[in-house]
């Protein structure tokens, strides 16, 4: 059976910016990357800026925090290879959508991320060992 009900969020990915366009509702909500940390600022008209935080010591881990710093959220790597969403506040249902839909946004950039860093060590190694 068809889904018929329009979707509650989507992600458009651009491929040459750090930028990903997320509709939350409608509601346009700005998700931008920073190379230098791999942490994501979420821009919303409605409860304002965020930031997703890569775990440096583990990649395997996300964190939404406020502008004060406070932890909402985690993405946390669990056993094989699975992922768990923890919401650590409580919030009203719109904002739990805007958790959901941008922590994922922030999973996938994450593993294309890492992926291509992998690929590029692979190569480098590949390189000097003459393969």
């Amino acid at each position: 059976m068809p889904h018929t009900s329009p979707p509650i969020g989507d992600a458009r990915f651009h491929s040459f910016s750090s930028t990903t366009d997320v509709a939350l509702r409608g509601e346009a909500v700005r998700m931008k990357q920073s190379k230098l940390s791999g942490s994501f600022t979420v821009e919303t008209g409605r409860w304002g800026s965020f930031k997703w935080h890569l775990n440096q010591m583990t990649a395997s881990s996300l964190e939404m925090r406020d502008s004060e710093g406070r932890v909402i959220a985690v993405v946390r790597g669990i056993a094989g290879g699975e992922r768990r969403l923890e919401v650590l506040v409580p919030c009203e249902e719109r904002f739990v959508e805007l958790v959901v839909v941008t922590g994922m946004v922030g999973m996938v950039v994450t593993k294309e991320v890492l992926r291509a860093g992998m690929e590029g060590v692979v190569d480098a190694v590949g390189s000097v060992a003459g393969v």
